[in-house]
């Protein structure tokens, strides 16, 4: 079943991205230079601890209007 990850992306003061995801009960999270990257290592967070293959999944990106 193909699902749709809703990933936050906030920039710090030091213009690092930092993004966050809820998946069921757990708040992941992660940061990087450009969004390509998050999205990327939240790929990464799923196969490692889930199990879970992210490949066929969309991940629809949701900007502060700080990014």
């Amino acid at each position: 079943m193909k699902k749709k990850f809703e990933v936050n992306i906030e920039k710090a003061e030091d213009n690092q991205l930092w993004g966050c995801i809820k998946y069921g009960n757990d708040l992941l999270t992660t940061n990087a230079k450009t969004v390509e990257e998050i999205i990327e290592n939240f790929r990464e967070q799923f196969e490692a601890f889930y199990k879970l293959s992210t490949t066929k999944n969309s991940f629809e990106v949701c900007l502060s209007k700080d990014a």
